[in-house]
């Protein structure tokens, strides 16, 4: 006697609706063929699997370089490491010497690595960003720094160590004089954001 054996899986197409914003709205929306009878048959031999990708060579790390003697400040991080410097003529290095932007004291703004307007800082002291949106607040008078809430973020103290919103130690600025607060402002809201992160590392 043969031997055969019915396969009734319909097949199944399923729809999905998308809105403009590309996220899913709507249910499947099934579309349920007339069922067709199939013999089994034997199953091909498998294909031999492909080749595992090969993992992307590793990345070398930049040595660290040591503090210049002609910035106008050194920076510290938590640990009391070199973080980076801020040059006389206002352009911003990381640790292992690479650019990470540019401050124009004068003009109280600050550029990106590729040189475009990343925001300044108003006469009222004010911060904001490249699209005019505050960002922070510089106060003077008690030497702290507000979010774009009025909420305190960072407090410049007089030896130039930067504590954060629960009063940990983030870093420190050397040398340090209240004149400099502007610069240190448009840094740390602008340039080097991390460096007020405190659970950054």
């Amino acid at each position: 006697a043969n031997r055969q054996a019915m396969s009734t899986y319909p097949n199944i197409a399923g729809v999905m609706k998308y809105n403009e914003n590309n996220k899913f709205r709507g249910a499947w929306s099934p579309q349920i063929s007339t069922p067709t009878p199939k013999f089994f048959v034997v199953a091909p031999p498998a294909r031999p699997a492909s080749k595992a990708k090969q993992p992307d060579p590793p990345k070398i790390e930049k040595p660290r370089v040591e503090p210049p003697s002609d910035a106008k400040f050194n920076i510290r991080d938590r640990m009391n490491n070199y973080r980076g410097c801020i040059m006389e003529d206002g352009t911003c290095y990381n640790n292992v010497g690479d650019v990470i932007g540019f401050i124009e004291e004068e003009a109280g703004e600050a550029g990106s690595v590729e040189q475009e307007f990343l925001g300044k800082i108003r006469s009222d002291n004010v911060v904001e960003n490249n699209l005019e949106v505050k960002v922070g607040t510089l106060d003077l008078g008690h030497c702290t720094i507000q979010d774009h809430e009025d909420k305190t973020i960072a407090e410049i103290q007089g030896t130039g160590e930067v504590k954060g919103h629960a009063s940990t130690y983030l870093g420190q600025f050397e040398p340090f004089g209240y004149r400099d607060m502007r610069v240190i402002t448009l840094y740390l809201l602008l340039i080097d954001r991390g460096m007020l992160s405190e659970i950054e590392g």
